[in-house]
């Protein structure tokens, strides 16, 4: 059989393509809210600890920021690392979001948890 293409042929074909519904896109996957937790919860006990390590005279702490660098700094961190976070969920990197808040809890949980081993021993 030939292909035909005369216009009423082709006006048939455009008609059919133009009533057809285009495939909807999947609906986006739910942030997890656990990331954003760990990284907050870790990065916010560095922050605290880091704190009360400097305003104990006896324990040692090697932030030479001081206590308004650090806290400028620690927030500047955590704001990009938010953003970063929820930009790979908005890209479809979930696996890529939960590893930067776990890192990033991590990464402050550990410096926390150091902290208050010197400030136990700075008594």
């Amino acid at each position: 059989m030939p292909l035909d293409l005369s216009p009423a042929a082709l006006a048939q074909y455009t008609h059919a393509a133009a009533q057809a519904d285009p495939p909807s896109p999947p609906p986006p996957a739910h942030e997890a809210l656990w990331p954003y937790l760990a990284l907050f919860g870790g990065q916010g006990a560095d922050l605290a600890t880091t704190a009360a390590a400097l305003r104990n005279p006896n324990a040692h702490e090697l932030n030479p920021l001081g206590t308004a660098g650090m806290t400028a700094a620690k927030l500047g961190v955590l704001t990009m690392l938010t953003w970063l976070m929820h930009h790979e969920h908005e890209t479809g990197h979930d696996t890529a979001a939960k590893v930067i808040g776990t890192i990033g809890g991590l990464a402050g949980a550990v410096p926390a948890t150091w902290n208050l081993a010197q400030m136990q021993g700075a008594k």
